[in-house]
């Protein structure tokens, strides 16, 4: 099973740290530090990777997205309430999930708007620079890394600039994979 307790989470009222809500985001890692393999994170995902995320999928309340991830991975239907932080969404993304609730927030405003209605336990499931955006706000409570050794064609991450307020709490590693599990190290936010 993956570590899922924290303690803290989103006050949606606020943005203080309080029970109410936690956020984790789940995010594979390509050898050379991509994202990607031809615009998806789905090719750099093994079984196990799968398994997993699906492992804590199962436990969310809501997902979180934005529409560059809903446009390039399979998103036709998910088993959670799905929102998508989209500036531009077309027709053709509507009808793609018609369950999906597209609103034009940030990626913060999105998530404390979720997490208001939605309960306990938001995954955000990228992409990267909506993860990034969500880390320098502060919302992102517990990571969970796949470092895989196929490697990605999209540009690398700036692991400090990601894991820079988390520490490492478990990792595992299996078949060429590593899984990491990161937690951020201070509760407080500016």
């Amino acid at each position: 099973r993956l570590p899922l307790t924290i303690e803290g989470g989103v006050d949606c009222q606020n943005g203080a740290m309080s029970s109410k809500a936690r956020v984790f985001a789940n995010l594979v890692i390509a050898s050379n530090g991509a994202t990607t393999l031809r615009g998806s994170s789905k090719g750099l995902s093994s079984p196990e990777d799968r398994r997993r995320f699906h492992e804590l999928r199962e436990e969310a309340t809501a997902l979180v997205i934005g529409g560059k991830t809903f446009r390039s991975d399979p998103y036709q239907s998910t088993p959670k309430p799905l929102f998508v932080s989209s500036r531009s969404a077309t027709p053709e993304m509507r009808t793609k999930n018609p369950d999906a609730t597209f609103v034009s927030l940030s990626p913060s405003d999105l998530v404390k708007q979720v997490a208001s209605q939605n309960g306990a336990l938001i995954l955000v499931e990228g992409g990267l620079e909506f993860i990034k955006e969500l880390v320098a706000d502060r919302v992102i409570d517990k990571f969970f890394l796949t470092r895989t050794s196929v490697i990605g064609d999209s540009a690398a991450i700036f692991e400090e600039e990601l894991l820079n307020d988390f520490q490492l709490i478990s990792t595992e590693s299996s078949d060429g994979e590593t899984f990491e599990v990161w937690e951020r190290i201070s509760r407080s936010r500016s």
